[in-house]
C-alpha cells in the first residue's frame, strides 16, 4: 500500500506550499467500518483487532517520562512512582 501512494506522489509530486493529502484521491468504494466513531473506511481494507497488528514493547531505563501501559482489558494506564 505504502509503495503504491509513493508512486503516485512521485508521479504527481505536490506544487509549492500545498499539503500532501490535498493531493490524494477518494477510494473508489466504501463500506461501513462497524465502529460507531470511524463511519466508512475504503471498501478493501481489512478490520482487524488491535492485538493483530501491534506488538509488545517493554521500554524501560526513562525516568524522567511518564511510564504508561496499555491492555486490552483496562486501556491505557499511568504507572505512578513513588517520592
Amino acid at each position: 500500500m505504502f509503495s503504491r501512494r509513493a508512486e503516485l506522489l512521485e508521479k504527481n509530486p505536490p506544487r509549492e506550499g500545498e499539503r500532501v493529502i490535498s493531493t490524494l484521491k477518494p477510494y473508489p468504494a466504501y463500506k461501513d467500518s462497524g465502529v460507531e466513531w470511524l463511519g466508512q473506511v475504503p471498501e478493501h481494507w481489512e478490520v482487524l483487532p488491535g492485538r493483530t497488528v501491534f506488538r509488545e514493547i517493554n521500554d524501560r531505563g526513562h525516568p524522567d517520562e511518564q511510564m504508561l501501559s496499555v491492555t486490552i482489558t483496562r486501556g491505557v494506564l499511568r504507572h505512578y512512582l513513588a517520592p
